[in-house]
């Protein structure tokens, strides 16, 4: 998730705690939960440390910080920070056991909810690791999910105890709320339905306080698109059975438009009997007659690099094919036999791609999941056939599990 999410998920978090012990330092509270929330974050400093640049940045990203055997790091560094900025003019030292003892729980909260709202989106995490190295997916909610900044915005507003705050949360809410209205991510239905959205919210957190407001409207948000990911995923399996009774689905992932659980973007991974490696990008909406299939999620149109060619199976009134990825899987185990980099990229890699580099010998790798431009985007990896680099592997590698690899035959 996006650190405004996180950050507003940490203000909720230290508000709930607050009301359990109202006499314990609020403020030191709030620090710790929203420090913790974000903290995990950390390893996006991977891009400024040199190395091996985006190869580094996919293979560590969402790594070690993003793990149970993290957290207890993250809690220590956390609860005293918390306490030194929120302390405020009582200092540290007028802290008692019991207040540090709820500031710790604050900063195990943010912690915590820090990898679980990751969990939500296709990215991934591996919570696990070193011990269990296999990612998750929740494959239910986008990355920048405005549903749920509506959802814990006027929360935080109430929260605020300057009126500085105040304002820059009133800013950033009205921000986010243009920015629906004026996005192709978006369109007219969903940012009317925003606006309702965080009236109500609004409304409901101005008459009953508290968390209550909050949490029940990030529990619904997170049942309509889990309910939303299940239907979808259920008929592309069933799609599956009747028009492609012969290739088996190894994965699917799903991903909903911003603010919309009625429109997905889903990918779909198949192999055959003759040992194809299929993978098909697609649309699908749940309200055709609002949302039509093939308009239904403004970035599936973008040209990718991928060499996506017409989909061999037909679409459906509320499922739209946008082209699939045909090669094999020898190729693909060729690839990840040859070359150390294929080989360190496929433990970040769901859904893969390759194809001969242009002019140049050698290959490009990416992730459908993020393919979003022509050329070497943030995926994508220009992989050299020169003997000299085939073997040249990361600096350091991780043993993350190769998903791509973890339902095939």
């Amino acid at each position: 998730m996006d650190n405004v999410t996180h950050t507003l998920i940490g203000v909720v978090a230290a508000g709930a705690l607050k009301r359990r012990q109202p006499d314990v330092a609020p403020q030191a509270l709030l620090w710790a939960s929203v420090i913790a929330s974000n903290f995990g974050d950390i390893d996006i400093l991977i891009r400024s440390l040199g190395g091996d640049g985006k190869m580094d940045y996919l293979l560590h990203h969402r790594g070690f910080t993003h793990t149970a055997l993290f957290l207890p790091l993250v809690v220590a560094l956390s609860t005293p920070l918390g306490a030194l900025v929120g302390a405020g003019s009582r200092g540290v030292r007028a802290l008692k056991a019991r207040d540090w003892r709820w500031i710790f729980l604050a900063a195990l909260a943010g912690g915590f909810f820090h990898v679980f709202a990751d969990f939500w989106n296709s990215y991934g995490v591996h919570p696990f690791s070193p011990f269990w190295d296999r990612w998750f997916y929740g494959d239910f909610i986008f990355i920048l999910e405005p549903l749920l900044w509506f959802s814990l915005i006027p929360f935080a507003f109430r929260e605020a105890r300057t009126r500085a705050g105040r304002i820059a949360l009133g800013i950033l809410g009205i921000a986010m709320l243009a920015l629906a209205w004026t996005s192709q991510l978006t369109g007219p239905w969903v940012a009317g339905a925003l606006t309702v959205w965080v009236a109500a919210i609004t409304f409901l957190q101005k008459r009953v306080g508290g968390v209550i407001p909050p949490v029940t409207a990030v529990a619904l948000v997170l049942l309509a698109f889990a309910l939303g990911s299940h239907e979808v995923r259920t008929r592309v399996k069933e799609e599956y059975r009747e028009s492609a009774p012969s290739e088996r689905l190894s994965d699917l992932e799903t991903t909903p438009a911003p603010g919309n659980p009625l429109c997905w973007r889903l990918i779909a991974v198949s192999e055959d009997p003759a040992g194809a490696y299929i993978a098909r990008v697609g649309s699908a909406s749940l309200l055709t007659d609002f949302f039509p299939p093939d308009r239904c999620f403004a970035r599936l149109g973008t040209a990718g690099t991928a060499p996506l060619q017409a989909s061999t199976l037909p679409g459906r009134d509320w499922l739209h094919w946008r082209g699939e990825f045909r090669a094999t899987w020898v190729e693909l185990d060729g690839l990840a036999k040859e070359h150390c980099r294929v080989r360190a990229l496929l433990g970040f890699v769901r859904m893969p791609f390759w194809l001969r580099a242009p002019e140049s010998k050698g290959w490009i790798v990416g992730d459908l999941r993020f393919d979003r431009e022509p050329g070497l985007g943030f995926t994508e990896e220009l992989i050299s056939d020169a003997p000299a680099e085939r073997d040249r592997c990361p600096g350091y590698w991780p043993s993350w599990e190769m998903p791509v690899y973890r339902h095939r035959r």
